[in-house]
């Protein structure tokens, strides 16, 4: 009885409708295989309000995103169906197909298990009253698994860097995969259901740092720099990048930059030699349009030239110039508009401070961008650093930035110039009448 009465409360379509733009706010950051093809056509779309999407094919859409989450539940009638819905819609960890399968479906399998056999206590037993996924997995770990194996295959793997303070390995297998990530929730370690190893490690080798001197219970780390994705034991994106691969376990850097080629093109791991030369062609091709922004608002700021013919510095009477500005008087006493006008010298000590930008800077904003953002930026995206710079220089300035932000995307470019990147000054075409 209970069954059929389930089957009659689960509905894939009034589920579909209930969580509807939740799911496409979840799916348009989701590249997991599963829905990979709706995840490009979204983000293909995102730009647009409700994603451009015919209700059609919205529908279609959904029915697509709940037949994968249906995948993780692991119960005849999908029983959990609406409890996953709930949290994918919601966000947060877990929040990908990829993870539902090889993080969720284990422990959900748990579960449903250890209510059968009345294991779990109240409330702890009713599933809706879990306000994340994070959350019921820690809970789910509390308890020993009812038919727990333990793995015995370590498959192959290959060490191929070792010090005093980690040794890091690399997987040629699953069963490598899961013997070395024991005790992890990466879904390249997944024994119970779907295991992501081979969709990983096709596009690039994954790195597991097993330290030798841990600081917590079970510390480990997955690098796959393919995916840029570097995850703690309990799939959390790392932190601070910079600080695991130059200090926790001593400089692994430049190991990395030899045997992981992408490593080289990243902002937060260049050398100088790579950022010197770039950065000081980014700050005179911009420094220039500034130094034409200035003479704009000098042009234009008539208080200036009555002031000027005020002080006297103008051709006297019978010059052939008579009552125009004498330049090269105002030059021998060192008078010129950034002195005379603070703001319009505060402004362009800004910018100069904001595009002039050193190594050390460089490196420091794109692991600032990485931390807060998640986004890594690479040589070949170098221009983004001043502009972001320029950005908070001008946020709460009275005059704002004069559009000079904009002007760097549209007029700054990157290129490879054989086997190093140069700065370009940039003319993007005329639209077509």
């Amino acid at each position: 009885m209970r069954a059929r009465e389930f089957i009659f409360e689960y509905n894939q379509q009034a589920t579909a409708q209930r969580f509807g733009d939740k799911l496409l706010q979840t799916a348009v950051k989701d590249p997991s295989p599963e829905i990979y093809n709706i995840y490009s056509l979204l983000n293909a779309q995102k730009e647009f309000k409700d994603f451009n999407l015919s209700p059609n094919t919205k529908t279609n859409i959904l029915i697509s995103i709940m037949q994968a989450i249906e995948g993780a539940d692991p119960t005849k009638n999908k029983e959990y169906t609406v409890f996953l819905a709930k949290m994918y819609a919601q966000g947060g960890w877990g929040a990908k197909i990829e993870d539902l399968e090889s993080k969720v479906k284990p422990a959900l399998e748990k579960f449903h298990l250890l209510k059968l056999k009345k294991k779990i206590p109240s409330p702890r037993n009713d599933i809706m009253r879990y306000g994340d996924l994070a959350d019921f997995v820690a809970v789910m770990d509390e308890y020993p698994d009812p038919e727990e194996k333990k793995q015995v295959d370590k498959g192959t793997a290959k060490t191929v860097f070792e010090n005093d303070s980690v040794r890091i390995i690399v997987p040629k297998d699953q069963n490598a995969a899961c013997y070395y990530g024991q005790g992890t929730r990466w879904c390249t370690a997944s024994r119970t259901s779907t295991n992501y190893f081979g969709h990983y490690s096709k596009d690039g080798p994954l790195y597991i740092l097993l330290p030798k001197q841990p600081k917590h219970d079970g510390e480990k780390y997955q690098l796959h720099f393919a995916s840029e994705q570097f995850m703690d034991e309990n799939d959390y994106g790392v932190e601070n990048i910079v600080n695991l691969l130059e200090h926790r376990f001593g400089d692994l850097v430049p190991w990395f930059q030899e045997n992981e080629p992408a490593i080289r093109e990243w902002v937060m791991f260049a050398t100088n030699e790579d950022l010197k030369e770039p950065l000081m062609q980014i700050g005179e091709i911009v420094m220039e349009h500034v130094w034409e922004m200035i003479n704009d608002w000098e042009h234009e700021d008539d208080y200036w030239y009555e002031w000027l013919r005020k002080e006297g510095y103008v051709y006297p009477e019978g010059h052939e110039e008579e009552g125009m500005i004498d330049w090269d008087k105002a030059a021998e006493n060192d008078v010129d508009y950034l002195n005379w006008n603070y703001d319009a010298n505060d402004w362009y000590l800004a910018a100069k401070e904001a595009v002039e930008v050193s190594p050390t800077q460089a490196r420091r904003g794109a692991e600032e961008g990485y931390e807060e953002e998640g986004e890594l930026i690479t040589l070949g995206e170098l221009e983004l650093i001043p502009a972001y710079n320029v950005r908070q220089a001008f946020l709460r300035s009275r005059d704002g930035d004069g559009g000079l932000e904009e002007w760097i995307h549209k007029h700054v470019i990157m290129q490879k110039d054989g086997d190093k990147w140069v700065a370009k000054f940039y003319t993007p075409p005329k639209k077509a009448q």
